[in-house]
């Protein structure tokens, strides 16, 4: 383990009071008074010794991260701990000790966020569709359509993934000291039953895991890499790539310069550091033609988006309802982060397809760059429903 990684893991340790050298789940097993057992052999056997985090699923994401983003980014990413901490309110820290050390903290709570959030997501996505493809829908008025939507929105048990947001919320926002027992005891305890919500595709499900987890990263990563947290060397190139978004950020109507730092590191990490590892891995591993490779990137934009719309959305579901303070916040509103989000990657999937050369089909058929060039209109209109049945869940 180099130098630098071991000064940013101990300054976790030390600053955080869990041990960054131990696995996580195993350490709160052994800890545990309530005789709390996650029962997965793939949490509680991983090894972290020389790893990059605590955590299984996060050592994975800076390996990718590591790997195979831009060679600037490289180094400084090889030498950064984030670890998991067993805190209830839903948070990600990036710190430093006087300009030194960088490391990154996540909280058991946001975790639990992420999981909820997915399923939700999921379940109302999938009955959009339903919806939508439903062989009478053309002919149906408002209403009818309406009470399609409805019919199938209760049947596959999408409400009682609402009463669920709600409690999940109220045990992150109040702190109960039952939360570890009973969101952390099963970390597959917010998934409806498969019998019930037939319809969830269960092959993207991990996908959508790692890309919302992946961009809860990425964005705490962008903090060190831009400088927000202490010196950084990569600042001027960070600086210099999100000088192309600049349009979409000089719309937005920030309060203060802290919002316009979130919404640097919001579209720097998703653009050169989840994105582009993404992509990269793509062309490097998988070997994607350079025939395919514009559709391949737009797909990646499509999976990479609606992971952060989903990490997008666990803000939401402990934001809503007014339930944190609001006021002149640090961080701007859930709507414009996404909103920024999805306007950025609009105009890059612009700039790809309008001058590519490839064929316009892909997996379901003709038309499949017109399909492509929607993805972010889309995804937006998909989180603006499933932040309203957020706010539903009161």
């Amino acid at each position: 383990m180099a130098f630098a990684l071991r000064k940013s893991r101990r300054h976790f340790s030390e600053r955080y009071g869990v041990p960054g050298e131990v696995n996580f789940y195993a350490w709160i097993e052994e800890g545990s008074y309530s005789g709390l057992r996650f029962n997965d052999p793939d949490l509680t056997n991983w090894n972290p010794k020389d790893r990059q985090s605590n955590s299984p699923e996060i050592s994975s994401q800076m390996d990718l991260f590591a790997k195979f983003s831009d060679w600037h980014l490289h180094a400084p990413l090889r030498n950064i701990f984030v670890g998991v901490v067993p805190a209830i309110q839903p948070n990600a820290l990036a710190s430093a000790i006087i300009d030194d050390c960088p490391c990154i903290a996540i909280s058991a709570g946001l975790l639990s966020s992420l999981d909820q959030c997915l399923v939700l997501w999921e379940s109302v996505y999938r009955v959009l569709a339903e919806t939508i493809t439903h062989p009478a829908f053309k002919h149906m008025t408002d209403r009818e359509a309406m009470d399609l939507y409805f019919q199938k929105f209760h049947g596959k048990g999408v409400g009682v993934e609402m009463a669920k947001a709600n409690s999940l919320r109220r045990l992150l926002l109040n702190a109960d000291p039952e939360f570890i027992k009973e969101a952390l005891a099963d970390p597959h305890g917010m998934e409806p039953p498969a019998e019930r919500v037939p319809t969830i595709d269960r092959l993207k499900q991990p996908r959508r895991r790692i890309a919302s987890l992946g961009f809860v990263v990425a964005h705490e990563l962008a903090h060190v890499l831009l400088g927000h947290v202490c010196h950084a060397a990569t600042r001027g190139y960070a600086e210099e790539k999100l000088a192309r978004h600049r349009e979409v950020i000089d719309r937005l109507p920030f309060r203060n310069s802290s919002q316009r730092d979130e919404v640097d590191a919001d579209l720097f990490g998703f653009h050169e550091i989840l994105l582009g590892s993404f992509r990269e891995k793509a062309t490097r591993v998988k070997m994607v033609p350079r025939g395919e490779r514009d559709r391949q990137y737009a797909a990646m934009v499509g999976q990479c988006l609606e992971g952060a719309a989903i990490a997008t959305l666990a803000l939401h579901l402990v934001g809503s309802a007014g339930e944190i303070p609001t006021g002149i916040s640090t961080h701007p509103a859930p709507a414009i982060r996404i909103q920024a989000l999805c306007d950025a990657a609009q105009d890059c999937l612009t700039a790809v397809l309008s001058r590519t050369s490839e064929p316009d089909v892909g997996p379901r058929g003709p038309g499949y760059l017109t399909r492509a060039a929607e993805l972010p209109r889309t995804i937006h209109s998909a989180y603006e429903i499933v932040a309203s049945v957020v706010d539903s869940a009161k």
